[in-house]
């Protein structure tokens, strides 16, 4: 069992894989359970737990921080990700960014946390967008704006 999450503050190195390790144990009942202890991140533990047939298991679980070697959000790690192999996506995630962080409005993307997320919805949508209605030609409009104004559609139609 993995998992995943953001390494977006403080609490996510210490607190939130203690956290997560209680509730695990709240459930399982782990016959090696202390309650002081703290997972490693980004490392393979065992739980063992006595199943529902007596008999003696065992989970491996990881606490898997993301993005490994610094704090910050899960998405942006995506949109580094993508971005990586490819100068158009590189391009479009830019616009998208340029995009979000001048929308001016006093509901939406008021946050830094809403602007991330905003990024990776826009770029999955839109390219979810054309992959669905078969049209991958816009040629009056760059790829960014396009994703910004799909983007546009999920806000107002969400």
């Amino acid at each position: 069992m993995v998992v995943v999450t953001d390494y977006d503050d403080e609490d996510a190195e210490i607190k939130r894989p203690k956290k997560i390790y209680k509730k695990i144990n709240r459930i399982v009942k782990c016959l090696n359970h202390d309650e002081n202890y703290v997972p490693n991140n980004n490392m393979w533990h065992n739980i063992e737990f006595i199943d529902s047939f007596s008999e003696r298991r065992t989970i491996r679980y990881c606490y898997l921080l993301v993005p490994l070697d610094s704090q910050g959000a899960l998405e942006t790690f995506m949109l580094n990700a993508l971005s990586e192999n490819s100068n158009e996506k590189k391009e479009a995630i830019r616009q998208v960014r340029d995009f979000v962080n001048n929308f001016k409005s006093n509901v939406y993307l008021r946050k830094r946390r809403e602007k991330v997320k905003a990024e990776l919805r826009a770029l999955l949508y839109g390219s979810w967008v054309e992959i669905s209605s078969g049209q991958r030609n816009y040629p009056s409009a760059s790829l960014g704006v396009r994703l910004a104004h799909s983007f546009l559609h999920l806000l107002f139609l969400a």
